[in-house]
């Protein structure tokens, strides 16, 4: 049995597009599996689904927050999509990483329901540079 009110949510950090004409020991992306580097184009995708009490009249409200260093430094509402069918809240959102600076960050997803809340939250660093590259790929 699932809790009454409860939310669950995924993170996924991701390079907008790869490294061109660069192989690394680590893999074809360039970089360790949760390492962003601020200079690429890069964005932390997540997904969330709310499983609201749905015997409940009062709203739910859902709310992002970008977490430092361990203090939070952006917080924005989301706009709540309908309950599906089965009464439960899906949404997929982005948060672009490009003028983030080198160090630890987490996004938070805090939900509310009258009285009841809950919370998720997954952290990713960011680094300073890219390492250099241990080989080139030449075209054929």
């Amino acid at each position: 049995m699932r809790k009454p009110f409860a939310l669950a949510f995924v993170l996924v950090v991701s390079l907008s597009r790869p490294y061109q004409g660069v192989a690394r020991a680590e893999g074809t992306a360039g970089l360790e599996k949760d390492e962003v580097v601020p200079d690429l184009p890069a964005n932390v995708r997540f997904f969330v689904t709310v499983y609201p009490i749905r015997t409940s009249e009062s709203p739910v409200d859902l709310r992002l927050d970008l977490v430092r260093d361990g203090l939070v430094v952006g917080s924005v509402p989301i706009p709540r999509p309908p309950a599906d069918a089965r009464g439960q809240i899906r949404y997929v959102g982005v948060v672009p990483t490009k003028t983030f600076r080198a160090t630890r960050y987490a996004v938070r997803l805090v939900a509310k329901q009258g009285g009841t809340s809950a919370a998720e939250d997954a952290g990713f660093p960011i680094t300073a540079q890219p390492q250099e590259p241990i080989g080139r790929i030449e075209p054929r």
